[in-house]
């Protein structure tokens, strides 16, 4: 029986995970079997699997006016986390434009103001917090300038004894490998946000494209949520 912690922290019932799992053990199978394997109740077998169809992880075939339930790829379990991005992604405009007391929106433009932005954000972190990013591309990661930027910035969080985890593509872990500054980084070929830095009640996103600028937004939901999802990539990132 694998671990299946993992599957009950991106949203599965432990009902939905033993119906799950049965199906790829079983394939194609009536419900009567499905039950078995599981040893479930019928009722909960069908509700479990209802609930799994509308997640896309379980689909059904008809041969001879019987259907027969079958398991998605288990690759469909990575678009979890994307509905989740997509949901944060929606909820975001308005989360910034909601007038509330201690939420806001600032713009940075150019090297010097982004530092600024970034300094700023530090100030809120106390030694032992931590600091989470999903980090740029390999692309901004090459460019020597970047590459100072962030090694300044990693320098003034280890002297303030804040710790770093970061998510990264694939193709840039020889790039953190070659920092003298430990980060605790993991890595994956997902699509995620890029560019983007959590901190206790602030979030930055910054593009190095054109004139490199940097949108500070402090919000406690918004950074919720983006922590959140974070922590949901991160165990399926690998180190």
């Amino acid at each position: 029986m694998p671990d299946t912690k993992v599957l009950e922290e991106i949203g599965l019932t432990e009902g939905e995970i033993k119906i799950y799992l049965a199906l790829l053990k079983l394939g194609a199978s009536k419900s009567g079997l499905i039950m078995k394997e599981a040893s479930m109740t019928n009722s909960s077998t069908y509700r479990c699997l209802e609930s799994l169809m509308d997640k896309g992880l379980v689909n059904y075939i008809i041969k001879n006016n019987v259907k027969y339930f079958q398991a998605a790829d288990p690759k469909s379990l990575l678009k979890l986390l994307d509905e989740k991005k997509a949901k944060i992604s929606e909820m975001l405009p308005s989360l910034i434009k909601k007038e509330e007391e201690g939420q806001e929106a600032r713009i940075y433009e150019g090297f010097k103001a982004i530092t600024t932005a970034y300094e700023e954000c530090l100030e809120e972190l106390k030694p032992g917090d931590e600091s989470l990013f999903f980090s740029i591309g390999e692309e901004d990661l090459s460019d020597k300038n970047i590459q100072t930027f962030f090694m300044n910035l990693s320098l003034k969080r280890k002297a303030r004894k804040i710790g770093m985890r970061g998510i990264a593509p694939l193709e840039t872990r020889e790039i953190f490998k070659k920092y003298p500054v430990r980060i605790d980084m993991r890595y994956t070929d997902i699509k995620l946000p890029t560019g983007v830095s959590i901190y206790k009640n602030s979030i930055i996103i910054i593009s190095w494209k054109d004139k490199p600028t940097a949108i500070i937004i402090k919000s406690r939901n918004i950074t919720e949520s983006y922590r959140n999802f974070f922590e949901d990539a991160w165990k399926l990132a690998k180190k």
